[in-house]
């Protein structure tokens, strides 16, 4: 049994890992005001399914409740609310403001709520302070006293 476990375990990791590839192309894509490919919507489809459930009845005290059930995905259930988030998203159409972090070692996408949607930056905090830091350091070098 453990054995089979494994392997289960192994296949959904590598499907989580597609999974992950297909975001980051949509994410591209929606960035970039390019159509989503066939492909990447069945995938996303497919995810949602993982987490598909059923009302069910549930006893509660000296009665019941209705409940809902997860269905029986596994691991790749917990990938379910990060397809539903990304066909929401891809729903909404490709006029949302979606940005990729100007640091070009990042690879987070983020959200543009600002007020004129010209935000650079995953997190100033980190990115954004770092891409400055380096900006300054071409500018003016590191000349500090030894």
């Amino acid at each position: 049994m453990g054995e089979s476990d494994a392997r289960g375990c192994a296949a959904a990791f590598a499907q989580a890992m597609q999974f992950r590839e297909t975001i980051r192309a949509m994410l591209g894509a929606m960035t970039s005001k390019r159509a989503l490919r066939a492909q990447w919507v069945a995938e996303v489809n497919q995810a949602l399914a993982w987490g598909s459930g059923a009302a069910r009845l549930v006893r509660q005290d000296s009665g019941w409740r209705l409940g809902f059930s997860p269905g029986s995905a596994g691991p790749l259930r917990a990938l379910a609310p990060i397809a539903r988030a990304i066909a929401d998203l891809a729903a909404s159409g490709r006029s949302a403001e979606i940005g990729k972090c100007a640091n070009p070692r990042c690879l987070l996408y983020f959200r543009d709520r600002s007020r004129t949607r010209r935000r650079r930056w995953c997190s100033m905090a980190v990115c954004g302070n770092r891409m400055k830091v380096a900006a300054h350091v071409r500018r003016h070098g590191r000349n500090r006293p030894t």
